[in-house]
């Protein structure tokens, strides 16, 4: 798997490791970036479940400011990352 890797992407396989786990506190990023707070429910881990998305940012309102037009085509990006380019993970 490596080795493809290297190929399609020209990443180095050799060497330092260049990620490392992380726990990093998303909420007031979701705040931020979305405008909205996902409930516990909807949480695991670092990841928010794609249904919830999809159904809080299913229609954009009318007349609002472009804060909120970006709020939801950054979460069409994510369900379109998460749906067909991630599909099997």
């Amino acid at each position: 798997m490596a080795l493809i890797t290297a190929l399609q992407l020209g990443i180095l396989i050799n060497g330092e490791l260049v990620t490392s786990v992380t726990s990093y506190d998303f909420i007031p990023l979701c705040k931020q970036l979305l405008g909205s707070i996902p409930p516990p429910n909807v949480v695991k881990g670092n990841t928010i479940k794609l249904l919830w998305l999809n159904n809080t940012f299913q229609q954009i309102p009318d007349n609002v400011i472009n804060v909120v037009i970006a709020q939801h085509a950054q979460t069409h990006i994510c369900s379109l990352i998460e749906s067909l380019l991630m599909s099997d993970t």
